[in-house]
């Protein structure tokens, strides 16, 4: 099972033990004709395992308890892939982590700033050439005899409109990332909290800027720009290109490409989860308010969902556990 860390906390302050205490107790008392189940808790980070995301998920992992007695593994283990990886429960049951720095941003996502697929060899290095490769699901060694490849159009990768003032925001958001200015401006802009003009100095030396809706000369005017733009929400912010993605979410809008200003397309967001090209989401692109209860939105099924990547590593550890049975 995999979920959020927050499960981790009681659902109902100060009444109840929190919910994943519960499955694991109920793990352990299932299937009393082998003793039920012994319980890894493993904290595992997706770049760590090839995925370009800094995403990290509880897992809990059930083993019979046979089996588990049989192979020396503990009752319960917690372990975190953040820690030191030599400990000997953790090479058993724990995917090991992937000794390289995980792809980027822009590793993943650079073939796709247009409508159609660009040609691989304008990829900017080695990795980048090899993750564009291998999401078309094609080889690098006879990539360019396939035109598909180079010219098709990707699946799930329809641009969203945005109006004046989102791209204004958007084009805001790469420049306070590009320049280590704090992306939170814009909701200490609602707070009404001063010095965001300060904030802002790094700036000042691009000025005159053109924005869709403005054109701002002074760091005045750039101030009061983004006091026109504030707004409430903590999680937008513009994607680093030389890290991995912060956590993918289900909602499109609280990343902006971090080269275009615009959101990130459904297959944008697949790739940043690791999903090949070859995997087609199916239903409305999104969806809001009540309808969220009956339909699952393909922004939803990405940001749901476990990174593929990830998911391999685990379920070859498991498989591993399995045949080293005695």
């Amino acid at each position: 099972m995999e979920n959020v860390g927050a499960i981790q906390s009681p659902f109902e302050r100060g009444q109840r033990a929190n919910t994943l205490a519960d499955l694991e107790e109920a793990l352990r008392q299932t299937g009393p004709a082998h003793g039920g189940y012994a319980i890894a808790r493993l904290y595992l980070r997706a770049d760590q395992y090839g995925v370009p995301q800094r995403r990290k998920r509880v897992f809990l992992i059930g083993v019979r308890k046979d089996v588990a007695d049989s192979l020396g593994l503990p009752d319960h283990f917690d372990w975190d892939s953040e820690q030191d990886g030599n400990d000997p429960v953790a090479r058993q049951v724990a995917p090991p982590v992937r000794a390289t720095a995980g792809p980027t941003a822009r590793d993943a996502l650079w073939d796709l700033e247009k409508e159609r697929y660009a040609p691989i060899a304008a990829a900017p290095g080695a990795r980048a050439r090899r993750l564009a490769c291998e999401a078309r699901g094609g080889l690098v060694s006879d990539l360019d005899s396939r035109s598909a490849m180079q010219d098709g159009e990707p699946p799930n990768h329809r641009f969203r409109s945005h109006r004046p003032n989102t791209r204004t925001r958007f084009q805001l958001l790469r420049l306070f990332r590009e320049h280590e200015i704090r992306d939170d401006l814009f909701v200490l802009a609602t707070l009404g909290v001063a010095g965001v003009q300060a904030e802002l100095k790094p700036l000042e030396a691009l000025l005159p800027l053109e924005f869709p809706t403005r054109s701002v000369s002074t760091l005045r005017q750039l101030a009061h720009l983004v006091h026109s733009l504030r707004s409430k929400k903590h999680s937008q912010r513009a994607l680093d290109a030389d890290s991995p993605a912060p956590t993918i979410t289900t909602l499109p809008d609280d990343l902006c490409h971090y080269a275009v200003n615009r959101t990130l397309t459904v297959r944008e967001m697949a790739r940043l989860q690791s999903f090949p090209d070859s995997f087609v989401f199916k239903g409305k692109e999104t969806t809001g308010g009540q309808k969220r209860r009956d339909e699952v939105p393909q922004y939803s099924q990405v940001g749901n969902a476990v990174p593929p990547l990830l998911a391999e590593a685990l379920g070859r550890r498991l498989r591993h556990l399995l045949d080293s049975r005695p």
